[in-house]
């Protein structure tokens, strides 16, 4: 959703994809088609860091790459930690690094902020709230996590709404476990207010 103009993308993903498969998560526009879709690159219950490849409908090849650091940063590494590259990983081109805070760490509503960099941390290009409601603290499929997702100017706003929907998919997972997949992303009720900060600045 998105401030003033109402629903810009719906996400779906299914239980088999989630729980059997590589999580793919599919991206449709206004006129219900597909335009892009998230998925992991190996079946997601295999060892390793979260990776996601951000490919068209009809490829193999991604136009981006997201992932969430198993280990975090802070104090007892509690700050959830993602990169978002260009293309591959191992090509190297960071196009945002994004950092949690110490609350959502520990299971509850966080703040994240990406930047263009792990050391350029000087002001936020993006910013990521979940709202204090009862779905940030429970795994109830009757009150949804509520977000609110703020992007500079100049900023990969669909970008980022792809990332936002990752990071409810595996703060939900982490969290809760497995169940809270199903009342999640997996069953399209995950809401996003996207605010309209790239068009007002």
């Amino acid at each position: 959703m998105q401030e003033g103009v109402g629903q810009i993308l719906r996400f779906q993903g299914s239980p088999k994809s989630a729980f059997f498969g590589h999580s793919t998560i599919r991206a449709f526009d206004r006129q219900d088609k597909e335009v892009f879709k998230l998925r992991m690159p190996k079946n997601n219950w295999l060892p390793g860091r979260w990776t996601w490849r951000v490919l068209r409908p009809d490829t193999t090849e991604p136009l981006f790459t997201i992932t969430k650091s198993i280990i975090g940063s802070g104090y007892l590494w509690l700050r959830t930690k993602w990169h978002i590259y260009r293309g591959r990983k191992r090509e190297r081109s960071l196009l945002y690094f994004c950092e949690g805070d110490y609350v959502g760490g520990n299971g509850g509503a966080d703040t994240v902020k990406c930047y263009a960099s792990q050391i350029e941390k000087q002001r936020p290009l993006c910013t990521l709230k979940q709202k204090p409601t009862l779905g940030a603290y429970t795994q109830s499929r009757l009150v949804p996590d509520e977000y609110t997702l703020d992007v500079e100017s100049g900023q990969d706003t669909g970008l980022l709404t792809a990332w936002s929907v990752l990071y409810d998919y595996t703060h939900d997972h982490l969290s809760f476990g497995d169940k809270a997949l199903i009342g999640g992303v997996v069953g399209a009720q995950l809401a996003i207010p996207v605010a309209a900060v790239a068009a007002s600045r």
